[in-house]
């Protein structure tokens, strides 16, 4: 399908790769996590705050449950 889509947007593709699952968590998720606990003390009697980190939490706990189904690729492109 992307190699349909790529040249149906005048790129033509040069390479490709897939990141590795643990630079979600190391680079990404982990800090992620840890400020967001640091963020529920700091806010932890205003509703408001803690109802858009529970919404970021979700997005952690989603990955967590199903990361073996998805992940990210990076594609090298240049202008046909």
């Amino acid at each position: 399908m992307l190699y349909i889509t790529i040249p149906g947007c005048g790129y033509r593709l040069l390479d490709h790769f897939t990141l590795p699952e643990d630079t979600w968590w190391v680079e990404y998720y982990e800090p992620l996590q840890e400020r967001i606990d640091q963020l529920r003390q700091t806010y932890r009697h205003n509703d408001e705050a803690l109802a858009e980190l529970a919404n970021e939490q979700q997005e952690i706990d989603l990955y967590r449950k199903y990361q073996r189904w998805y992940g990210s690729a990076f594609f090298l492109m240049q202008k046909a």
